[in-house]
């Protein structure tokens, strides 16, 4: 016995070949089918490819929603993109005014910078 039988591949080439031979068949027999006929069946073939274009067409024109989104649905869509609440928000230990968590407070920044300023106006450093 052969590795090819044993493998199963002729098994399954003696199972297509069949679908193959059909195949075969209806494309050698357009050569057999008189003129008219055939002159028939490729005018039906050029309709069709016709009216698929003008379907296409008309579906691509048409290409709107077939319902209105309701305002419920919309909401429940939009519900991810309300504002959130901070939670970094704390109390400056100098001043007690409120500053976000791991920066400066602005207040106090802004009032050691003027007195810095003043500093080195005063020693001539500027």
């Amino acid at each position: 016995m052969s590795a090819l039988t044993r493998s199963g591949t002729l098994a399954r080439a003696v199972r297509t070949l069949p679908v193959q031979t059909r195949s075969f068949t209806l494309a050698s027999s357009a050569g057999t089918l008189t003129p008219s006929l055939w002159a028939g069946i490729q005018s039906y073939g050029e309709s069709l490819r016709q009216r698929v274009g003008q379907f296409l067409e008309e579906a691509i024109l048409r290409a709107v929603p077939k319902k209105h989104t309701t305002h419920s649905r919309r909401r429940m869509r939009d519900s991810n993109k309300a504002i959130k609440d901070r939670k970094d928000i704390n109390k400056c230990p100098a001043c007690g005014r409120n500053k976000l968590m791991h920066h400066l407070c602005l207040y106090c920044y802004g009032d050691i910078k003027t007195k810095f300023q003043q500093f080195k106006k005063d020693t001539g450093l500027l």
